[in-house]
């Protein structure tokens, strides 16, 4: 027998914690930059970061907050509650991460599912699975609204979950379109980190994303001194 109020606090529990897993690193991002380059003497010469509008019952955060768990429901592997271990060991199967991360990790899922029923287990991945289905179209059906209150997205077209995934986190961090476009279209992930280690050198802080080269020229040719 399933217990309805045990598998919904479980599955809350999914969406408001496993789903949110490194989401506080995407809070403003380009912000805190803008404010790092200030507190070591820099005024910047452009805009770092720049702030969207976003459809009725969302503020950047909240907006941020759905994508992620959208995302995570895209990409659902009913293994994580079935089955957690295995779900780990494949997670980690080709990447070099060190034992007790990976032990921390499933004891962090394990508290979250362990409880359930067998039958409940499957409850949950069934849910997950049947919502997947509408995933899609509930993320693409944000880009005509985000297009009209943000007209500078305009000629912004994403192809694939992934774009569109990238586009609204993009602009839930505050990143410059500029750089979200730049984002959508890099392919050499070495020559955009040499930019992130010049900023580095150069002003002592650097972004922790990816700005679009010129940008990044156009921020060490017009940067001045806080005090000038």
């Amino acid at each position: 027998m399933i217990d309805k109020s045990k598998v919904k606090r479980v599955i809350n529990d999914l969406l408001t914690k496993e789903a949110l897993v490194g989401y506080e690193q995407w809070s403003s991002p380009a912000q805190k930059f803008d404010n790092e380059l200030r507190q070591h003497g820099f005024i910047p010469s452009i805009e770092i970061y720049h702030k969207y509008k976003f459809p009725d019952g969302f503020d950047a955060e909240s907006f941020q907050r759905y994508i992620f768990q959208q995302i995570y429901i895209f990409l659902f592997d009913p293994l994580r509650v079935v089955n957690p271990e295995l779900y780990i060991k494949n997670f980690y199967a080709n990447l070099s991460v060190p034992k007790h991360i990976q032990q921390e990790y499933l004891s962090d899922l394990v508290k979250i599912t362990g409880f359930l029923s067998d039958e409940e287990k499957e409850y949950v991945a069934d849910y997950f699975l049947n919502e997947q289905k509408q995933v899609v179209d509930r993320i693409k059906s944000f880009l005509p609204e985000l297009k009209k209150l943000n007209p500078e997205i305009n000629d912004i077209n994403p192809q694939s979950i992934l774009d569109f995934d990238s586009l609204y986190i993009g602009m839930a961090s505050l990143f410059h379109v500029d750089d979200i476009k730049y984002f959508l279209t890099l392919t050499d992930r070495r020559a955009a980190n040499k930019n992130l280690k010049k900023l580095k050198h150069i002003f002592g802080t650097e972004p922790g994303f990816f700005m679009a080269p010129e940008r990044v020229k156009q921020l060490i040719d017009g940067i001045r001194l806080k005090d000038q």
